[in-house]
């Protein structure tokens, strides 16, 4: 497993894609705290401060997820993009070992994504939220809880990736998927649903809902004012998913002869 892990480690960090993705997650992030946190000292919101403030600083982990989403994912697809799979398997032929293997070097990945992540957000966000006077609540107990958290939610996110391309292997249409139910889908869903009593059960277990839930608030959530699972079921949900995936990927897609 040692061998294992070590090849994945550096199938990984030998292409330039990691460190873009984890750059474009730095970039968004910062973007984004420094708009949210603009935007809600204008005025005009109901929110208590500390509220505020731990909106902003997990923007990262309920808005930029698809980054460390996407780099477990490439962890797999790459394989089949390149067509360097057969060679994994001539010198490891249990694909579970493989796929396990896969998973460990994207959760320690995701570590490295929830860090960045979760301090350039912080970081940024309070800055904002100081200048304007106002409490940045850092040093509170609950929001380094909350922050703890969410360098966890987006390594768990890059696992959760991986699993996905176990399930789909070609790298255009899982980047085109992770964008287009990240970004669209799902915040459309739960901005639809979210205001009506089934369909606020049904958005609990979206995987970006639960994935908050983990994290226990969200700007996303305070905006639609739409209720979140519990942490633990939030956790359970989101690697019930990953379940899901990497079954349905181990016994459908990789069972068959890998060409």
């Amino acid at each position: 497993m040692k061998d294992a892990l070590l090849v994945e480690y550096r199938k990984v960090t030998t292409t330039r894609s990691w460190w873009l993705l984890l750059a474009g997650l730095a970039g968004y992030t910062a973007l984004l705290a420094l708009l949210v946190a603009w935007a809600l000292g204008q005025g005009g919101t109901t929110m208590a401060s500390d509220q505020v403030a731990g909106s902003i600083y997990t923007l990262g982990a309920s808005m930029g997820y698809a980054f460390p989403l996407a780099v477990g994912a490439l962890a797999v697809t790459g394989e089949f993009r390149h067509r360097t799979i057969m060679p994994t398997l001539l010198a490891e032929p249990r694909k579970g070992r493989i796929m396990a293997a896969k998973a460990f070097v994207s959760l320690a990945m995701g570590l490295v994504y929830g860090l960045v992540g979760t301090v350039v957000c912080a970081s940024t966000g309070a800055a904002m939220v100081a200048a304007r006077g106002e409490p940045t609540h850092l040093t509170e107990p609950g929001t380094l809880r909350v922050l703890g958290a969410s360098v966890v939610l987006l390594a768990v996110w890059a696992v959760l990736g991986t699993a996905l391309g176990t399930l789909m292997t070609n790298q255009s249409v899982v980047i085109v998927a992770i964008l287009a139910f990240t970004q669209f889908v799902e915040p459309l869903a739960r901005m639809v649903l979210g205001g009506h009593s089934f369909g606020g059960h049904v958005v609990k277990l979206l995987p970006g809902a639960a994935g908050e839930a983990l994290v226990g608030t969200s700007f996303v959530s305070l905006s639609t004012s739409a209720p979140l699972l519990e942490p633990g079921w939030g956790l359970a949900v989101l690697l019930a998913y990953g379940a899901l995936f990497a079954i349905g990927g181990r016994f459908i897609i990789w069972r068959r002869d890998v060409a």
